[in-house]
Order: structure tokens, then C-alpha cells, then sequence
């Protein structure tokens, strides 16, 4: 399920000493590594803790097309910029919701990568999540209005609302952010967000009252499920995944399974386990997990995701007997044909408009 440039990225990045050295005198294309890791939204992460010789190796190997130093240094000035920004805004977002009485959780982002990411700016983060209970969402709109935010798409929120887990708010002059109503639905079913909110984690020591983050169990399982999601296009979030299971015991991965399972996203977590293994292996309890797919599912999924490449009628396919496949009963499987179904006639239905 893992191209080999991209096993050697997450090598890289698992073992950046012992790999690194293992490395240094092999036969690698380092245009293709870097394209990978650039593609995969790692290649910041990549030469901020990789060894010194493969990190020379592959700057110098740069500097043949183009001045990969000054490039390198010039996107770590603006990394870390963004980086700022980001939390700058995440404190005005707190601000907002403390005086709205409204409590809220970030989803990844900067929060994930300044407790994972050995450099926090290396974590690349296009927009904000933050979730709320639906009960909340009205104050919650209100308070980012209140910070001149607005529908990005209010064409498609009524849709949104109906069948999908956040909607998209807009700035002419700051990062957009997603208003999630739900942790997630997708698979036939939807994780809820109250006892998500319930057991989260404060972030008192970062100076914000309102906004916390999940406790670890419950990070885990959405982060495995964002990634399984997407199929896992991106190797950066099943790395978000690895960091933090390597800061969790065999207890925690097996209760962050056992909360994925009971919120209908049992497959998806498992499946996760399974890849995440396959690219930054071994992990005991990952690998423990994976096996909850049984080995028809497993089969399957592993072909399904290799169609990610086929062309556009069997991409669509495909996507849609994953998500069959990843669903937890009959009936949630049909509740996800239904859920496509709509997704469609709604796109259809904007664009005749």
C-alpha cells in the first residue's frame, strides 16, 4: 500500500539516525525523495531531523536545479510566520468564544504539531478546525462573525449541515477556518461531539480558556479516521498518526480503537493501524489492531486503494465500494451510497445554477 520512495521517506523519518547512515552511501533518487516529501507535506520535517549527510545529500542535490539553500531558508522564515499567525489567531478565536460561553476543541493543526513535531513550524497547516457541539454552533457562528468571518460557501451549507460535519468560514485577511459540528461522518455513520468536548484536554498553558484539545484516545481515533477518509493521500497524516501513538501506551491505542469502533469508525481506525504499520512499523498494538479488518477486508481495502491512480470513473467507483467496505453494517453502508448520492445531485444543482 506504500510506494517504496515513500517507505524510504517514512524510514527517513522513523529512524533518522540508524536510517540516515544506512542511507548515506545507498542508491537513492533524491529528486524523487524530495518531490515525495514535498508532496506529502514532510520535506520540512524531513531535513530538520534527518542525519547531517543525508541532509547534505539532498540539499546539495537541490542546489543542481536552483539555490536550494536560500529557497529552504526563505520557506523557513515564512513556515514559521505562518506558524505565528496561526496561533495568533487561534487567540482571537478563544477570546471570541470565551466571551460567547462557548467551549471548543482544535482539531490538528498547530496545537498537534508543537506537541509532536520535533520542529512545530514543519508541520504545514492550510486552515483551522475547530469543533463544537452542534448545540453551540449558533454562538460559535455569531463569535467568528463577531471577528469579521462569514460563510465561505453558502450556496452549499444547507447541504453541509445535512449531510457533512463542519462548514467553511472565510476572512479577506486571515486563515480560513472550519466550524465542525460533528468530529466526523462519513462510513454511514457520524461521531458525535459531546463526549468528544467532554473529555478534552485544556490549554491553560498555552494561555487560551476556551479552545482545548482531544484527550489522547480520542485524537488518535480521529486522526486515523481523517487519514483512512482520504485514503491516505498524504503520508503527513498517518505521520501525525505515528508521533502520537508513540507517546501512548497499548492501553490507550486499543480504548482509542474500542471508541472509533463504538462510534460506527471501527474500520477505518483499524485500517489505519494497518497502513501505519506497513509505513512506520512495528508497532505492536498498531499492528494488534489491524487485525480487527479480518483478512477479506483487508484484501479488499488494500486493492481498492491502489485504484487512487486508475482513471476518473474507476477512482469514483472505487471510492465509493471503500467507503461500503469501511462501514460498519449494512444499513450504514447504505446510509454512505445515500450520503454520495446527495453530495452529487447538490454539486450537480450548484453548478446548473
Amino acid at each position: 500500500m506504500v510506494a517504496p520512495v515513500e517507505r524510504a521517506l517514512a524510514t527517513l523519518l522513523r529512524e533518522p539516525a540508524t536510517a540516515g547512515e544506512n542511507l548515506r552511501h545507498a542508491s537513492f533518487e533524491e529528486s524523487r525523495l524530495l518531490a515525495a516529501a514535498e508532496r506529502h507535506g514532510l520535506v520540512y520535517e524531513l531535513l530538520e531531523t534527518c542525519s547531517p549527510a543525508i541532509r547534505e545529500r539532498l540539499v546539495s542535490h537541490g542546489e543542481k536545479n536552483g539555490d536550494a539553500r536560500e529557497w529552504l531558508a526563505m520557506r523557513r522564515v515564512a513556515r514559521e510566520l505562518e506558524h505565528a499567525a496561526h496561533w495568533a489567531t487561534l487567540g482571537r478565536i478563544d477570546a471570541a468564544f470565551a466571551r460567547a460561553g462557548v467551549h471548543a476543541v482544535v482539531l490538528k493543526g498547530v496545537p498537534l504539531a508543537k506537541r509532536f513535531y520535533a520542529v512545530p513550524a514543519s508541520r504545514p497547516s492550510t486552515d483551522i478546525d475547530v469543533l463544537v457541539t452542534p448545540s453551540s454552533m449558533a454562538a460559535a457562528e455569531c463569535a467568528l462573525a463577531s471577528m469579521g468571518y462569514a460563510l465561505a460557501d453558502g450556496a452549499n451549507e444547507v447541504w453541509a449541515r445535512k449531510h457533512h460535519h463542519h462548514v467553511h468560514f472565510a476572512h479577506p485577511q486571515a486563515i480560513p477556518i472550519e466550524l465542525h459540528f460533528h468530529a466526523y461522518r462519513g462510513f454511514g455513520s457520524t461521531w458525535l461531539s459531546p463526549p468528544l468536548l467532554e473529555r478534552a484536554c485544556g490549554l491553560e498553558h498555552e494561555g487560551l480558556r476556551a479552545l482545548s484539545v482531544l484527550a489522547p484516545d480520542d485524537e488518535l481515533g480521529f486522526l486515523a479516521v481523517h487519514a483512512a477518509a482520504h485514503r491516505f493521500e498524504r503520508l503527513g497524516w498517518l505521520y501525525d498518526c505515528y508521533r502520537l501513538a508513540l507517546t501512548m501506551t497499548g492501553d490507550q491505542i486499543r480504548r482509542a480503537y474500542s471508541r472509533a469502533k463504538a462510534a460506527g469508525f471501527g474500520y477505518p481506525f483499524a485500517l489505519c493501524m494497518h497502513v501505519l504499520d506497513d509505513a512506520f512499523g512495528p508497532l505492536a498494538e498498531a499492528r494488534a489492531v489491524a487485525r480487527e479488518l479480518g483478512l477479506a477486508r483487508s484484501y479488499a481495502a488494500k486493492r481498492l486503494l491502489a485504484s487512487r491512480a486508475g482513471p476518473g470513473w474507476l477512482r469514483s467507483g472505487a471510492r465509493a465500494a471503500y467507503g461500503a467496505l469501511l462501514s460498519p453494517s449494512k444499513m450504514a453502508a447504505m446510509r454512505h451510497a445515500a450520503r454520495l448520492v446527495a453530495g452529487r445531485v447538490a454539486r450537480e444543482h450548484q453548478g446548473g445554477h
